[in-house]
């Protein structure tokens, strides 16, 4: 789980420093990929079913991206919940 809390926070850490559009599509696309091989590995149903919610979250950033990545207050809230989610997965609260 620490490559998912690390992917993460490298989303929030590309969002507070304005990358490029291009360049977050492919780190919401990483990151995914992780969380998808990650519910492959997971144990049990509880962690299947977060891992899911976390792949349909990152999907919904990746499809509206275009469109409101350029609103100040999405781009702090996609930062601010990528974040929590770096910090859930790096203390095991996710597990």
């Amino acid at each position: 789980m620490t490559s998912i809390a690390a992917a993460f926070a490298d989303i929030a850490e590309q969002i507070d420093g304005r990358a490029q559009e291009e360049t977050l599509r492919e780190v919401f696309a990483r990151t995914q990929t992780l969380c998808q091989e990650a519910v492959a590995r997971a144990s049990s149903a509880d962690m299947r079913q977060l891992l899911g919610n976390v792949q349909a979250a990152l999907a919904r950033w990746h499809e509206v991206w275009p469109r409101l990545g350029g609103q100040r207050d999405f781009r702090s809230a996609v930062a601010r919940e990528a974040r929590l989610w770096s910090r859930k997965f790096s203390a095991g609260q996710a597990s």
